[in-house]
């Protein structure tokens, strides 16, 4: 299109525009504050404000400067520009407010010198903080009295961010402490109204101003560190993202000929949503315009009903500071034509957002300005539907009823992108997604995910992991195998996996009963071997082997690549990349493997010889600190309901609204400070009804995304039936008794059809193909029944399969070597005893037997851990020793002792058995003598695992069963004739008082015989193969690998481990 014919456009575009915008437009000289409420055509007055410059002055593109918050509003801004003006659009300054300062600080490197300052990454960030707080004395306000020493970790991480971005000093927050608390006292909400007890009418509130006192002090002491922190990102080399605006601000002080030539470049200056600069930003924008004195050409334009940030007091002084600063030559223009919604949607909205008390009509004295809004598009304003609230009895059935109606909507022929599911929280929309998806009703979403959570990245750490430790010392990392062999991109059969594990298995019992530990099979040397594996009949020989060379590779290549190509080396050979080619999903998998590979690129840069294990252990403290590593996933349909949060949704409408989850855990803020420090609010302008204001701008912003229909719902019960706590919002909707909203309560409803969807939604029990029926029965040659082998097949019959048929190689668990160590100990301390005419040692001879049981189960402990349970394991059986050794000296005048026996041989009823028992009491008893058994638990007491059984627990727990189960094997083996009449569990770990406590069970033969009936029936299963099948539950490790093939850490089971067969 010509130059001419972008202006004739542009006119006839100007000759739409409603008296009140038309001002905004055509007004371009001098300071202009342009209030525009939701709908009323911000972006629209915004880019015609420039084409009018443009028109009407021989100012040139590049001599106009708009700053705004998000790089798609600068993408939206300049092709509605394109549309109005054409090319001469490209050469307007549009930016956001951090990539206009990077732009000073690139054209000026000269005067910045910071060419070798990297980012702060947020690991960084807490490991600097934390250093700073364990300097500070025990006594300082930030760690006296807290039991977590890092407490005001993110406390302070918010604060720092906070004074940067409001360009806050340590001594302007001291000041304004200091003069917060001299007014405080005599405030009116200070002092009691009233005689009440003790206090009189005009009384201070003691408690209550202690207690600010101390918040207070609390703040004045923190923002003391800002000069530490500071002082450490400089000697790092590091920067915040807010330090890049203060580095301009500097700047612009400091060297009057910088900040004079941006001055002189723009000539006008537009600034999108004002209501949500911060200090920092406001600072630039007064900077920039100063040149000019109380006329400059700067155009403001926002809704202060619409900050959805916290400070709101702050943020409208920013606006009501703008006002008396240029009020001489200031033109105020409210834009209140919506041509958005239905008058019914902004009547509603309008009895919402008047609540507040923080907004700009209360704060300019001497001007009556209206914010009332009007439906000025006819196509919809007249629109009669109301505004519906409604109630149903629980989530549910609030999600099914709201997708039936977007099927309704469909079937109406509405435009599935017109319509909205709004919510608070993304996780609100996880069900949502499953029933749409089920439907089959397309959507959109977008959603970030932690990458570190995904399978494919915790697969190719397990990888990386097993060559960094490969390489360190070979041979160390054999039972991560069985995993690798079920990754998708290794190619391997689950079969083959299955029958290569089995024969491992085999063929090390074979080699240990024979005493030959040198020739046991390691996993690598047999992937290599394509005869070997030929011949014990698998089909994925040439993955296998391919497996094996990639990983020797890998480890050969360890130290001489640099990690950017080692990581390449990994996702290449490794079969990834060929993997996620042909991948349904390749795109999105494509996004993952880039976003960690940028991320090891990014830290190889900071740290040239960083190595894969360094950068592992970098990956564990991002998870132990809970940073994860994000990535949006977009679910994106050409015609898709719009799944999207309230704070995504702004800027955004949509013919059909619903707003869903009306609940007060969802929409208000928390009662308390969460992470945050208090502020007073002689820094703020606004007190803690701010928070509140906030959350109900954000529902006001929700609502009025809505064209012809907004329906805002909740549910009465959550799933265990407790009532739930509408949203204040929402209440206050209802109270205003605006005939444009309409209420009602829906019954309990689901038809057969949508009942049989919420089955699908259950978990579904996963199912595999097992090994063949001789294979199954030769692996179970020989099997005898342990306790932890029967709670295994009771828990998960899959479980069972993998850890007891194949055998699948695993370490043990912290619980369990720290377990072993213990009972060993004990064991040998009675062993002493016995031989010491039945008298116990001291104990100091029992912690060192412990600490020479730890260093043998180092193996499974890193240095933290081995440190920790070494320490807590001295103090406990200490105490324990203490409170038993007098008991246990009596009891061996009395009583036959026997220790740690093994039951081999053991069989009742067909059912060989197995177990081995901790310690063995012979009694003297009326009928002569009588056996008691004792088992140790280092665990704290749970009395659920000593519960008898129940409807909702038919098995009892998993110690009544064990104490049973050892009584019946007692008692058919040959090391006794004496009838078991009584077990208890004794306790390792004392309770809150301090008490290690013991609990016994009676034997009642009822009991007996429901735990003789488990035994034979889960013996009976075992051996018919009945294992295929698994629980089915959400954290179940087994169910979850067969699934989904999402491995745990380790597949040890500490509950099952800690039985002690």
């Amino acid at each position: 299109m010509a130059k001419d014919n972008y202006n004739k456009h542009f006119k006839a575009i100007l000759s739409t525009l409603n008296p009140a915008q038309k001002q905004a437009v055509t007004e371009t000289e001098g300071p202009v504050i342009a209030i525009a409420g939701p709908g009323t055509g911000k972006t629209h007055i915004l880019t015609a404000r420039i084409g009018q410059i443009l028109l009407t002055t021989d100012t040139q593109p590049h001599n106009i400067l708009c700053l705004t918050f998000t790089d798609a509003a600068v993408n939206a801004m300049r092709q509605r520009l394109l549309d109005f003006i054409g090319p001469d659009a490209h050469r307007v300054h549009i930016y956001t407010f951090h990539s206009f300062c990077n732009k000073v600080i690139q054209e000026n490197l000269e005067i910045f010198g910071r060419h070798d300052l990297e980012p702060l990454s947020d690991l960084e960030r807490i490991e600097i903080i934390r250093g700073i707080i364990n300097e500070l004395d025990v006594e300082h306000p930030l760690k006296m009295n807290q039991r977590d020493p890092y407490y005001y970790e993110q406390h302070l991480a918010d604060l720092f961010k906070q004074m940067k971005a409001e360009r806050w000093s340590s001594d302007f927050i001291q000041s304004k402490i200091a003069a917060y608390l001299e007014e405080l006292p005599q405030r009116a909400d200070m002092r009691y109204k009233r005689n009440a007890g003790q206090f009189k009418k005009g009384d201070l509130k003691e408690a209550q101003f202690n207690a600010i006192l101390t918040k207070m002090h609390r703040l004045d002491q923190a923002v003391l560190l800002f000069k530490q922190y500071q002082t450490i990102l400089d000697h790092r080399q590091r920067y915040d993202y807010e330090d890049m605006i203060l580095w301009v601000l500097e700047a612009f002080e400091k060297e009057e000929f910088l900040l004079r030539t941006y001055q002189e470049q723009y000539l006008y200056l537009l600034v999108d949503e004002f209501q949500d600069t911060n200090g920092s930003q406001s600072a630039i924008v007064h900077q920039l315009v100063a040149y000019w004195g109380e006329n400059p050409n700067l155009f403001i334009v926002g809704d202060d009903d619409q900050s959805i940030y916290e400070f709101q007091g702050a943020r409208v002084k920013n606006m009501t500071d703008f006002y008396e600063q240029y009020q001489k030559n200031l033109l105020l223009i409210m834009l209140q034509e919506n041509y958005r919604s239905s008058q019914n949607i902004l009547d509603a909205a309008r009895d919402l957002i008047e609540r507040n008390e923080i907004r700009i009509i209360n704060q300019i004295e001497g001007l009556e300005l209206n914010k009332v809004l009007v439906g000025a598009n006819p196509a919809v304003a007249a629109i009669q539907t109301p505004v519906e609230i409604i109630a149903y009895p629980n989530q549910l059935q609030e999600e099914i009823a709201i997708v039936q109606r977007i099927e309704q909507l469909k079937k109406e022929g509405v435009a599935l992108k017109e319509i909205a599911i709004i919510y608070a929280k993304h996780k609100q929309a996880d069900n949502l997604i499953q029933l749409l998806e089920k439907r089959h009703i397309a959507y959109q979403a977008k959603r970030r995910i932690n990458i570190l959570d995904m399978p494919i990245v915790h697969n190719l750490r397990k990888l990386m992991g097993y060559i960094a430790n490969e390489y360190a010392k070979p041979d160390s990392n054999e039972d991560v195998f069985f995993e690798f062999l079920h990754y998708d991109f290794i190619g391997v059969s689950s079969r083959d996996a299955a029958i290569l594990t089995a024969w491992m298995a085999r063929r090390k019992k074979t080699l240990f009963s024979k005493g030959d530990f040198e020739n046991v099979p390691m996993w690598r040397d047999c992937i290599r071997d394509g005869a070997l594996l030929e011949s014990i009949g698998l089909e994925s020989v040439t993955q296998l082997t391919n497996f094996a060379a990639f990983l020797d590779e890998s480890i050969h290549y360890y130290k001489d690549y640099s990690l950017p190509q080692l990581f390449e080396l990994l996702i290449n050979r490794s079969g990834l990349v060929a993997f996620i080619a042909q991948h349904e999903q390749k795109a999105w998998l494509v996004q993952v493997v880039g976003t960690l590979f940028e991320f090891v690129k990014q830290e190889t840069a900071k740290d040239q010889k960083l190595s894969l294990g360094t950068f592992l252990v970098l990956l564990d403290q991002m998870e132990a600190n809970r940073i994860g590593m994000g990535l949006f996933q977009l679910d994106q349909a050409d015609d898709g309901v719009n799944l999207i949060t309230a704070h995504s949704a702004k800027g955004l409408e949509f013919e059909y609204v619903f707003i869903i989850n009306g609940l007060k855990d969802y929409w208000e803020p928390r009662n308390t400070a969460g992470k945050r420090f208090t502020f007073p609010d002689t820094i703020t302008y606004s007190n803690e009804t701010d928070a509140q204001e906030a959350a109900r701008r954000l529902f006001y912003v929700a609502m009025t995304r809505a064209k012809k229909s907004l329906q805002i719902s909740y549910y009465q019960y959550n799933t265990k039936h407790k009532i739930q706590t509408k949203a204040a919002f929402v209440d206050e909707l209802l109270q205003a008794h605006n005939p444009s909203i309409r209420f009602s309560e829906q019954e309990a409803f689901l038809s057969d059809e949508w009942q049989l969807l919420q089955l699908e939604k259950a978990p579904e029990k996963p199912k595999i193909n097992l090994l063949s029926a001789p294979m199954l029965d030769a692996l179970l040659e020989g099997f005898r029944l342990s306790i932890s082998a029967m709670n295994n097949y009771i828990h998960c019959p899959l479980s069972f399969y993998y850890e007891y048929i194949l055998r699948v190689p695993s370490l043990s668990s912290v619980e369990a070597a720290y377990g072993t160590a213990v009972h060993n100990s004990l064991n040998r301390i009675f062993n002493l005893a016995l031989k010491n005419e039945n008298q116990l040692p001291a104990v100091d001879t029992l912690l060192e037997i412990f600490g020479f049981e730890m260093k043998n189960q180092r193996i499974f402990l890193t240095h933290r851990v081995y440190k920790e349970r070494l320490e807590l394991g001295n103090r406990h059986l200490r105490a324990y020793y203490k409170a038993r050794k007098a008991d246990w000296n009596q009891l061996l005048q009395k009583a036959t002792v026997m220790t740690e026996k093994p039951l081999k041989n053991v069989e009742w009823n067909g059912v060989p058995m197995t177990g081995t028992i901790d310690k063995l009491l012979y009694l003297p008893h009326t009928s002569g003598r009588k056996v008691h058994v004792v088992d140790y638990k280092t665990g704290k007491l749970q009395d659920r695992r000593l519960s008898l059984p129940s409807n909702s627990n038919p098995y009892g727990g998993i110690y009544w069963r064990q104490l049973i189960f050892y009584k019946i094997l007692i008692e058919n083996s040959s090391l006794t004739s004496y009838p078991v009449l009584s077990a208890e569990i004794d306790y390792l770990t004392p309770n809150e008082k301090g008490v290690f406590p013991s609990k016994s069970i009676p034997f009642k033969v009822k009991e007996v015989n429901l735990v003789k009936k488990m035994i034979e029936q889960v013996y009976q299963n075992i051996m018919s193969h009945n294992f295929a099948e698994g629980c089915g539950e959400k954290y179940c490790k087994w169910c979850n690998f067969a699934q989904r093939n999402l491995a745990p850490n380790q597949f040890s089971n500490a509950e099952i481990e800690l039985l002690d067969d």
